[in-house]
């Protein structure tokens, strides 16, 4: 522990150049005697660190002293320490690394990126607590249980060995080994209640190992027309590509694009509210026709 907290001192100060002890000491969780202490510590192990009395005092090292940086370029410090900055965004990491390897390259990261896998208004809000435990799981190789509810409206205890978490069309996902369907599965996080650690099962063959993730399984798909009013445009940019996008005379457009046959193709389109026409296939125009008349028959 005080090797940690003293190699954090080096970093911190190589970053910051000097640093009141009182700051020190709050960084390190330890008093300003401690501090003192560890400059004694450094010093006698051939640090150059030194400490000032006075209004403007502090500790420090000496400007010449830095660590080795060369072992990586100029652009792969870069990219490093934006890699190290997108976890610190999910909260997979502390920082540290962060600012161990910030110092050592001698330059400061740009928080140019944040990734919060909360939705707006609050909504599942408890996708970030998913997320990091499920990152403690797969790094320790640990089984996770939860409450799942299908897309069938059911609801069930899951034991899963998680393999990634991932994030597709506009969802978060966790990939593992359902043990209950001895396969692999991809599971929504919004879908998931009270996920927590588990013991590994007693099977001797172990079966989670050698099965292989195999991320979104390909489905049926079938092609879809469908006329938007300009008023959707906004909608239009956010979920068709333009070379699936045919603007017409009018000021409307015409949408032709791969669907999954499912439920949720159903509830996608209705969200469009009047803006929305589908023209092909007829299969599908009369399926939301008929849910509309389900709807107004509440109003």
């Amino acid at each position: 522990m005080k090797a940690e907290k003293l190699l954090k001192m080096i970093y911190l100060l190589l970053e910051n150049q000097q640093l009141a002890a009182p700051v020190l000491a709050e960084r390190l969780d330890v008093s300003v005697r401690t501090i003192y202490r560890y400059v004694d510590t450094l010093s006698t192990a051939g640090f150059p660190v030194y400490a000032t009395k006075g209004r403007n005092g502090g500790i420090a090292l000496l400007p010449e002293f830095k660590l080795n940086s060369t072992v990586v370029n100029a652009d792969e410090q870069v990219n490093i320490l934006a890699a190290l900055q997108t976890l610190q965004t999910l909260r997979v990491d502390d920082g540290m690394a962060l600012d161990k390897l910030a110092a050592i390259f001698n330059r400061h990261p740009v928080a140019w990126l944040q990734i919060d896998p909360t939705a707006w208004g609050g909504a599942a809000a408890h996708q970030r607590e998913w997320v990091e435990r499920l990152r403690d799981a797969i790094l320790q190789e640990r089984f996770v249980t939860f409450g799942y509810l299908n897309s069938r409206n059911q609801r069930g205890q899951r034991l899963v060995y998680p393999y990634r978490v991932l994030f597709k069309d506009h969802a978060w996902y966790v990939e593992g080994y359902a043990v209950e369907r001895r396969a692999p599965r991809l599971f929504k996080l919004s879908r998931i209640e009270n996920l927590r650690a588990a013991p590994t099962p007693g099977d001797p063959q172990r079966p989670w190992l050698k099965a292989q993730p195999t991320g979104m399984a390909p489905t049926k798909q079938m092609t879809v027309k469908l006329r938007l009013a300009a008023a959707l445009q906004y909608r239009i940019s956010e979920n068709f590509p333009a070379d699936q996008v045919a603007p017409q005379a009018d000021g409307s457009f015409i949408i032709t694009s791969q669907f999954t046959d499912s439920d949720w193709l159903l509830t996608f389109l209705l969200s469009f509210g009047a803006g929305l026409e589908v023209l092909a296939p007829q299969s599908l125009r009369k399926r939301v026709r008929a849910e509309l008349q389900k709807m107004l028959a509440h109003y």
